[in-house]
């Protein structure tokens, strides 16, 4: 493997492209990829058959696959954080920080395909992401987590889930966006609605403002049946 890796390195003649150059085309050919398919894992032979390379040169740049996906999600992250996402997530409340990210990553994923999406699908335990990607997602929660455990009066636990199931929503106005079915700025407005309404239903609402409770009236446990009815046993002629 060492003889491979080495010739790996050598390909190109004078023609050798620098390795920034060629780690960056690496990375590029394994984005491609992902999006292609949708999957993992990655291929590396079609990675360097379309390199019109060995796996031997890929190898010397990245050590195993995990190493190449790491890579992937990094990038993916670079570019969030330089379309304002650090910002997004630092000031107003848990409300504006979550539209003002959603909004980014929709733009994002609109832009450069929902690569963070299908890598957290095949590869959703925290502990085999990166280093780097790690610190992301931990500021992520902790900066946007904290704002909308305290809006909303949520446990972290709660917190987690709402948050992941509000990040599905630009995800998939995005594909409809990248599949030519709705157009950018609509999109846009329809995330911030549909992100709005799911906030505003776990909103904690005082018990004074719930009439049924203050008054001490049941409250019938089947939506259909008529409120207006006579209960059983009551106002029946003899």
């Amino acid at each position: 493997m060492t003889s491979e890796i080495a010739k790996g390195r050598r390909e190109g003649g004078q023609r050798r492209k620098p390795s920034g150059d060629r780690i960056a085309e690496i990375i590029d050919r394994a984005e491609h990829q992902l999006l292609e398919t949708g999957a993992l894992p990655l291929s590396i032979h079609a990675i360097s058959k379309e390199m019109g390379s060995s796996r031997a040169l890929v190898y010397a740049y990245f050590s195993d696959q995990r190493e190449l996906v790491d890579a992937v999600v990094d990038r993916a992250i670079e570019r969030l954080r330089a379309e304002g996402l650090d910002a997004a997530i630092s000031a107003g409340s848990g409300s504006e920080r979550l539209l003002a990210a959603c909004d980014i990553y929709l733009a994002h994923i609109v832009r450069w395909g929902p690569v963070l999406h299908y890598v957290m699908r095949h590869n959703p335990r925290t502990a085999r992401l990166s280093p780097a990607a790690r610190r992301t997602r931990a500021g992520i929660l902790r900066l946007l987590g904290g704002a909308m455990r305290s809006e909303l009066d949520l446990s972290a636990a709660e917190t987690m889930a709402l948050i992941e199931m509000l990040v599905a929503i630009p995800e998939e106005l995005a594909r409809l966006v990248r599949r030519g079915e709705l157009d950018l700025s609509d999109a846009r407005a329809t995330c911030r609605r549909l992100l709005l309404a799911g906030m505003e239903s776990l909103r904690p609402v005082a018990s004074a403002t719930v009439p049924h409770l203050s008054a001490g009236l049941p409250l019938p446990l089947d939506p259909l049946a008529p409120t207006s009815a006579a209960a059983p046993g009551r106002g029946r002629s003899t």
